[in-house]
């Protein structure tokens, strides 16, 4: 397995896997990662308002995509 990091736009990043930071109280439409909610639906940013995530420390919260969406 190789890991990299990476400060480029999410959606120019081609990978299996994709791992992303968020702040407690922050949206992903006030980060860089408004562009990959978007193209997820928003999937994101509708978990943090329904309370399903909040983004506390060492909080984790994954999201299954398709092979049409997210990371390529």
């Amino acid at each position: 397995m190789k890991i990299k990091v990476s400060d480029r736009s999410p959606q120019d990043v081609a990978s299996q896997v994709f791992i992303a930071g968020l702040y407690e109280g922050e949206k992903p439409s006030e980060s860089n990662l408004g562009r990959l909610d978007s193209s997820l639906g928003n999937r994101i940013e509708r978990a943090i308002s329904e309370g399903d995530f909040t983004a506390y420390h060492h909080e984790l919260f994954e999201l299954y995509g398709t092979r049409q969406e997210g990371p390529r």
